[in-house]
């Protein structure tokens, strides 16, 4: 093997890590804004106020309601924003010990 083809598998192998990382993330924010729609259908007082105090807070949502435009788009970015700070919030927790690897 050569030194390019070396270097050349070696960026391949890097973009890969970096293409898995991305899909996992994904996943896991999919995942995640399942379990809070499926808190919200369940009435979870805290996801329905997290998800108000998001909507609330996005100029964007509240027009596309009152425009009736765009509006699944605009619930689907609320979903997501509050999926990534869920998993934001366990990563601290990790890190700061409050939660064991299983």
């Amino acid at each position: 093997m050569s030194i390019i083809e070396a270097w050349e598998l070696l960026e391949f192998n890097k973009w890969d890590k970096q293409c898995s990382k991305e899909d996992d993330y994904n996943r896991a924010v999919e995942m995640e804004i399942e379990a809070i729609k499926e808190d919200i259908a369940n009435n979870d007082s805290d996801a329905i106020c997290a998800f108000s105090e998001k909507m609330f807070d996005d100029d964007e949502f509240l027009k596309a309601i009152a425009l009736g435009t765009d509006y699944e788009e605009m619930r689907i970015k609320i979903l997501t924003a509050m999926a990534e700070d869920r998993l934001e919030q366990l990563e601290k927790d990790y890190r700061n010990g409050y939660i064991l690897n299983d």
